[in-house]
């Protein structure tokens, strides 16, 4: 190898040293964090009582109306909470 090439390789792996020890160290704060954080996942706190199964039969005739059946269907969950990561 040329005397450019042995300077390039050195550098580099001296780069990829330094950026391993940078991963490592990251990872480290993240197992601490993690442990930290332990049995705090996210709550459902405040759900609302569901149906439990069986739940009723229930046919309509076509064209039906939702707002004739029993239980009226479910667009949304209030009680949803996300990960909050966005």
């Amino acid at each position: 190898m040329s005397d450019k090439k042995e300077k390039h390789q050195k550098r580099a792996e001296q780069t990829a040293e330094k950026q391993r020890k940078i991963q490592d160290y990251i990872n480290k704060l993240d197992k601490e964090e993690k442990k930290k954080k332990k049995g705090e996942d996210a709550t459902q706190a405040g759900a609302h009582e569901q149906p439990s199964p069986p739940q009723p039969k229930q046919q309509l005739e076509k064209p039906g109306e939702e707002e004739d059946l029993e239980q009226k269907p479910k667009y949304m969950a209030p009680d949803y909470k996300g990960s909050e990561k966005l």
